[in-house]
Order: C-alpha cells, then structure tokens, then sequence
C-alpha cells in the first residue's frame, strides 16, 4: 500500500484569496446559495444526536436484540460563539480549539462488496482510534454519507489522462451530479445527507466520555456498515463533502458540522477515482471554506483516506484535499482479496492510515488554536 504526505502541487482555482498563515478564504459570491454551518451545539453528555435543527443528546441503550434504542432525553444546546460548548472570547480558560468533527465519505458501489466485512470492523474502531489520537476532553462528532449523488446502475472508467467515465446512455459524469438543491432523491446518505442510523444522523462523544458514550458511539458506527453497496457506480467522493456542509442539508444534518472551535476532518474511502465534474470543484472547495468562516476557512480543515492514486491530481478530490490546512495523507484501499481473505488485516491497514490523520487533525487543532 503506497501513501502520499506530500502536497499533490494543484492550484486552486480564483475564488480562492490567500490570507495569513496560509488561510484560504472563499469568494463567495460565484455561489450565491453559499454555505454556513449550523454552529447549534451538542450538550457535554450527548452520545449520539439526531439530525434535527438543533443538536439534541440522546442516550443509547443496548437491547438484548443487539438493536440500538436511543433515548429521547433530547437537550437543545444554543448560544455558544464556538459550537462547542465555551466562548474562549469571553472565558480565559478556554481553549480555542476543543473539538473535532470527523466525516467520512464512503463507496458504496458494488465494487466495494469484498470490503463489506473489512469495513464492519474498521468503523466501530474509529471511536477507539478517536480517543487513543485525540487529547483527553476533546468533543468529537463522527458522521458518514456515501459517494452517491445521482444514480447511474453502470460507469465505464477511462484512464489517465481522462482520468473520468460514462454512466448509463453513455453519459458524463454531470447527468449524474444531482444536487440537494436541484432534486432530492430522498435516499439515505446521498448527496451529501449524513447516513441515519436508527433515526440517529451522527455519533458524538467527549474522548474522555463515559464508557456507555464510547460504546454508544461504537454501535452507532457499527450501523453505518449498512451504508452497503448498493449504490450508484457513478462514484463521486469530494462533491459529498461539500454537500454534507451544506445549508441545502441543513435539516438532516443539523448540528455536525460546527465553525469556531472545532477542526474539520475529511476522511475517504474509495476503491477507485473521484467522478465528481470537474465543473463543481470551485463550489464544493468554496463550500467547505465557508463552513469553516469563523475558525479561519480551510486552514481548520484536514483531510486524507483511500482513493485510487494516479488520478488524484487530476480530479477534484485532489484539488480539495491539496487546498487544506495541512498534508493529506492518502493511500490505496487495501485490495479485494485480501479485504476478502484477511477483513481484520484489512481493517487493520485502514486504521492505521485513520489514525495518522486523526494525528494531523491533533496537530492541526493546537496550531489553529495557537
């Protein structure tokens, strides 16, 4: 498995101003719809939050089915400049940076079937991955949604230098790029929308949470295996990541993504190349920046995962990953056969290229606080 750490050398495009210690700022007027995050926070005991319009806390009880039931013990959070839970402009005690939002873009086309196991066993382990790379208190939120953004049942991949493909009809990738905005297909964990799991849109924990937090976070990931592979093979990885941070999803995913205070962490998984139009790639760059606004734009943006590595200079997903606030690191899935013949020695691979990111968002966390 190869990985990358150094910067992939793409020039973002000319909505991007360059402002100090390497902040990007968006230009916001090519994209009138613009993006904010919704910074209504997540009270202290939550364990998992229900996409509503504000965050609530629930708690999460283990039937003897094995089913998750959370419960309704709903507590809206609001005020905060940060999102976070204390405003360092008013309290000196503080810190600037107290937490991390983690969202992870999933394939789930039909060629991800192999790693369905794999992927059963890295995903609750991202709450343990969480808590051994993040310092003890951070608040954590952990969403998942899925490579789709319009359906197609086929996509005919052309090589580099094209570096793209055709769905069904023969069609390019923009038949296919179907926006929240344009149409909402409704399924769940498209187009940006964060996965449900049981009514739940997103795990949240404090890395030094009770154990009944951490374990509700584990079932809640565990749930998210079910994002599958019955997706559209259209698979486009950087347009979700705009989406998710979209007002357009606002309502389904209403408290993850928050501004001040907290580092964004871009995490893919990918078995092949991003498919997003060329086109879209200035607006989900801007869209990103401008979630970030409050904290500084992509400077609190970190980024890395698994995709295919000869393309990704030359698609969207790499223009993304290269304007953040720090390297991405980025590697190739572990292959079929072993995700196949090993799913734990896959599962392995994948969190040790999780956790180095998890690190980097760590890093990125003091420096941004700092």
């Amino acid at each position: 498995m190869t990985r990358s750490r150094a910067r992939l050398g793409i020039v973002l495009g000319a909505n991007l101003t360059t402002g100090c210690a390497g902040e990007f700022t968006p230009d916001l007027g090519a994209t009138a719809e613009g993006s904010a995050s919704d910074d209504s926070t997540v009270s202290s005991s939550a364990t998992v939050s229900t996409a509503d319009d504000t965050a609530t806390s629930t708690s999460a009880d283990t039937g003897t089915d094995g089913s998750t039931d959370t419960g309704a013990s709903s507590e809206s959070s609001s005020g905060s400049t940060t999102g976070v839970g204390c405003d360092p402009n008013v309290d000196p005690n503080c810190p600037a940076c107290q937490a991390v939002d983690v969202l992870i873009v999933i394939d789930n086309s039909s060629s991800m079937v192999d790693h369905q196991e794999a992927l059963g066993i890295f995903l609750p382990a991202v709450a343990d991955a969480l808590v051994a790379n993040l310092p003890l208190g951070t608040d954590v939120h952990v969403g998942v949604t899925s490579t789709e953004m319009g359906y197609s049942a086929g996509a005919t991949v052309q090589g580099a230098p094209a570096c793209t493909a055709t769905g069904d009809g023969g069609q390019p990738p923009d038949a296919f790029y179907v926006t929240p905005v344009m149409q909402d297909t409704g399924k769940n964990g498209a187009q940006g929308r964060l996965f449900d799991v049981n009514g739940v849109a997103f795990a949240a924990f404090k890395t030094d949470g009770l154990a009944q937090e951490i374990d509700a976070a584990r079932m809640w990931l565990d749930g998210a295996k079910l994002i599958g592979e019955g997706g559209s093979q259209m698979n486009m990885s950087a347009a979700p990541f705009g989406w998710a941070l979209d007002p357009a999803n606002a309502a389904e995913n209403a408290g993850f993504p928050r501004d001040e205070g907290a580092v964004l962490m871009l995490f893919v998984i990918q078995d092949g190349i991003d498919l997003t139009p060329d086109a879209a790639t200035q607006e989900i760059v801007d869209m990103v920046a401008a979630a970030k606004l409050g904290c500084g734009g992509l400077i609190c943006v970190v980024g890395g995962g698994f995709t295919d590595q000869a393309c990704l200079p030359e698609v969207p997903l790499g223009t993304l990953m290269d304007g953040l606030g720090a390297s991405p690191v980025m590697a190739v899935l572990p292959d079929q056969t072993l995700a196949e013949n090993d799913p734990q020695a896959a599962a392995d691979m994948m969190l040790d290229i999780f956790a180095e990111v998890v690190e980097v968002a760590a890093q990125q966390c003091d420096e941004v606080g700092g």
